[in-house]
C-alpha cells in the first residue's frame, strides 16, 4: 500500500510528546497503521527571528540543546524542517546570532532542513550553508507575485528539496489533478480547512467557555440558586453546541477526497 506521510508541528516543545510517541511506536508497532508515516517534523528554537510560525518569549536554549535535540531526532529517524518563513526579513536581519547558531549546527546533521519564503532567506542559506536541503514556502510571497499554473510549481519542484502549496490550493481538485504522479512527493498540502472534528472542536472551546461564563452571569436571572439545574443545562447546551458543530464542519465527501489524495502520495500538514 501506497504511505501517508503527515507533518507535525513544533519539535522542541512537543518533543517530550515524541519521546513518548515514539517510544510506543518502536515497541508497540501493532497499535499503528502500517500506511501512515511520520514524514516531517517542523519548528525553531525560540528567540529565533527568521522563525514566520508561533510568537516566541526570549531565547533560552544553549548550543548544547540544539545538538542534544537534533541529535535525539536523528537517532529516532525523523526528519527536521526549520520554519524560517519570515516573509518581511531584510539583510541586516541575516546576521542574527540565534538563526545563524541554529544553522551552524544543522550542517553536522543528515535529518534537518530549512524552509523559506523569503529570497534574501533563501539566498542566505544556499551562500553559507549548502549542505543544508532547502524548501520552499510559497504561502507568503504569492503575495507578491502570484504562480498561477501548474507548470510554474512543476520547475520550483525541480529547484528546491519540498514546496508549500499556497492553501487556496488545499481543495482544488482540479489544480491537484495536473501535477504529475511522479512530482506529487514533491509537495506539501495544508489542511487547515475544517475537515476533522476534533481539530474544530479544539479551536472553538474558547467559545464554549465563553458561553459558560455567560451562563454563570445570568444563572441569577435564570436558576436563582438551583446550581443542579444549572449544569444540567450548561451540559446539555454543550452536547447541542457540539452536535451542530460535527453536522456543520464534518463533510464525509471532502474527508473521502482527501483520503484518496493520501494515497496518491501528497503530503498534508495540519495546522
Amino acid at each position: 500500500c501506497l504511505m501517508k506521510n503527515y507533518y507535525l508541528r513544533r519539535f522542541l516543545e512537543n518533543q517530550h510528546m515524541y519521546k513518548i510517541f515514539l517510544f510506543f511506536k518502536e515497541h508497540h508497532p501493532e497499535c499503528f497503521y502500517d500506511d501512515v508515516n511520520i514524514s516531517k517534523i517542523y519548528g525553531i528554537f525560540p528567540g529565533c527571528i527568521w522563525n514566520g510560525g508561533s510568537a516566541w518569549y526570549g531565547g533560552g536554549f544553549t548550543r548544547s540543546l540544539i545538538q542534544d535535540t537534533f541529535g535525539w531526532y536523528k537517532e529516532k529517524g525523523v526528519q527536521l524542517q526549520l520554519t524560517c518563513t519570515n516573509p518581511i526579513l531584510e539583510e541586516r536581519d541575516m546576521y542574527d546570532r540565534l538563526g545563524n547558531a541554529i544553522l551552524e549546527e544543522a550542517c553536522n546533521f543528515q535529518n534537518v532542513e530549512v524552509l523559506v519564503s523569503n529570497d534574501i532567506m533563501e539566498k542566505h542559506v544556499r551562500e553559507n550553508y549548502p549542505s543544508l536541503p532547502v524548501d520552499k514556502s510559497i504561502i507568503a510571497t504569492t503575495r507578491d507575485r502570484e504562480i498561477l499554473l501548474p507548470e510554474d510549481y512543476i520547475k520550483l519542484a525541480d529547484e528546491y528539496n519540498m514546496v508549500v502549496f499556497p492553501r487556496k490550493y488545499s481543495k482544488d481538485w482540479e489544480f491537484l489533478n495536473q501535477i504529475p504522479q511522479d512530482k506529487r512527493n514533491k509537495f506539501e498540502i495544508l489542511n487547515e480547512k475544517k475537515t476533522y472534528l476534533y481539530p474544530t472542536m479544539f479551536r472553538n472551546l474558547f467559545s464554549l467557555i465563553i458561553c459558560i461564563i455567560i451562563g454563570f452571569l445570568i444563572k441569577p436571572l435564570l436558576f436563582y440558586n438551583n446550581w443542579i439545574m444549572f449544569f444540567m443545562s450548561c451540559a446539555i447546551l454543550s452536547i447541542i453546541y457540539l452536535l451542530i458543530n460535527f453536522i456543520i464542519n464534518f463533510n464525509k465527501n471532502e474527508k473521502t477526497q482527501f483520503i484518496e489524495f493520501f494515497k496518491k502520495q501528497f503530503k498534508i500538514k495540519r495546522v
